[in-house]
């Protein structure tokens, strides 16, 4: 490798580091009661949608209904999805290109955001994607993919919408092999694999939701056992069907203010996606497969499902911050799966455009949750609230929400 070249991807490899350390301050917050309260579902009120991690804690007797153990957990799980997303990013971003836009993705509003989600479990979903795609035992890969979407559906049924479309793409990748053998077993993953997520998620969501009665039994045991306060709004979503979220989705369609959020959304975090996907066009059409079109269109498909989670749930930005991530998980495989020139090198113009982007991203910040605004540099409010908090009331507060 020439020095060049070298001392060009250390500088990008240390603009990611650092992007992505800002843009994780910007949003990291205590985890909220929300999150809290969703931990603490098991099926010991009966088979329930989003009960799987509840359940395998209190199988482990992992005392979430302590508050901070239950942060502990959260951090620690955010620290894990952290490093799973650097591992992946190290085995796909083999070029001098996608190493030139990482730091833009990782610096996005999407990264900040999910930040902001530590204790909800799509962190355990991305996690687990991550690991999968980042698996080097190709001879496994299929009986690894089957497990983990279906336990993956279990942990929460979005994973359908969410994280799986990058796990399906990837068999569509390998389905453009020039082995005929391999060609073979990828189309058929890529066909089996949607069918058995597609029932799975379908079982658990169209599963009856809880009872006026098994939820007041819940909310009494819950109540009794946890050191802070439940959260009655996440009562309230399990006992909605899906039917009921598709229901409450159309009114919020008919409103003004929902379309003011959705121009903030595609401001903040959409147009990293749409950045993303075109950039796997351009290396579509460079790669020259056998149907370039039809690989496009299944590109955009698996880059932009998250976006449909809004057709049943009301977190807009959540939804288009999942977005993001689907769609530079999509350029990343396609990078290692059909790039021809791995140390092809980016233009001067190309940087300029990567850097301006970086800058724009680190001073984007609007709808996080709860009412949350983003933290900014050098990110010592919080702790000075904290701190603050903490002496005038003589002990650590808990999160309003």
């Amino acid at each position: 490798m020439k020095l060049g070249e070298l001392n060009q991807r250390r500088f990008w490899s240390g603009l990611t580091i650092v992007a992505a350390a800002l843009a994780i301050l910007k949003g990291l917050r205590l985890p909220n009661l929300w999150s809290a309260t969703q931990m603490q579902f098991g099926y010991q009120f009966g088979f329930i949608k989003r009960g799987a991690v509840g359940a395998v804690l209190h199988a482990a007797r992992v005392p979430v209904h302590h508050y901070w153990v239950f942060a502990a957990i959260a951090f620690l799980l955010l620290l894990v999805t952290v490093c799973t997303g650097a591992l992946f990013i190290r085995r796909h971003a083999l070029t001098t290109e996608a190493q030139t836009w990482t730091p833009v993705f990782v610096s996005s509003f999407a990264v900040t955001y999910v930040a902001h989600m530590v204790g909800y479990l799509d962190l355990i979903l991305l996690t687990m994607t991550m690991l999968t795609l980042a698996s080097s035992r190709k001879a496994l890969r299929p009986a690894l993919d089957y497990l983990v979407c279906a336990c993956a559906v279990l942990v929460h049924e979005e994973f359908a919408l969410t994280f799986f479309p990058l796990i399906w793409f990837y068999w569509v990748l390998e389905a453009t092999d020039s082995r005929l053998t391999q060609r073979r077993l990828s189309a058929i993953n890529a066909v089996a694999l949607p069918v058995v997520v597609c029932c799975l998620s379908l079982i658990v969501a169209l599963w009856r939701p809880m009872t006026a009665l098994q939820m007041s039994t819940a909310e009494h045991a819950i109540s009794v056992a946890t050191d802070f306060p439940v959260r009655k709004d996440f009562l309230q979503v399990m006992q909605r069907s899906l039917a009921d979220n598709v229901h409450i989705m159309a009114g919020k369609f008919r409103t003004a203010g929902w379309w003011l959020d959705e121009m903030g959304a595609a401001l903040a975090l959409l147009w990293v996606g749409i950045f993303f996907a075109w950039r796997s066009n351009r290396l579509i059409e460079a790669a020259r497969v056998v149907h370039p079109l039809l690989l496009k269109s299944l590109a955009a498909c698996a880059s932009f499902a998250p976006a449909l989670m809004q057709l049943i749930g009301w977190d807009l930005y959540r939804w288009y911050a999942l977005t993001a991530l689907a769609s530079f998980g999509v350029y990343l495989l396609t990078v290692r799966r059909l790039s021809d020139a791995p140390g092809a090198e980016s233009s001067s113009g190309e940087r300029a455009v990567a850097i301006l982007l970086v800058a724009l991203n680190l001073s984007t910040g609007a709808g996080l949750l709860d009412g949350y605004t983003v933290n900014t540099f050098p990110f010592i409010d919080p702790v000075k609230a904290l701190i603050k908090s903490t002496v005038e009331s003589g002990h650590v507060p808990l999160p309003a929400m």
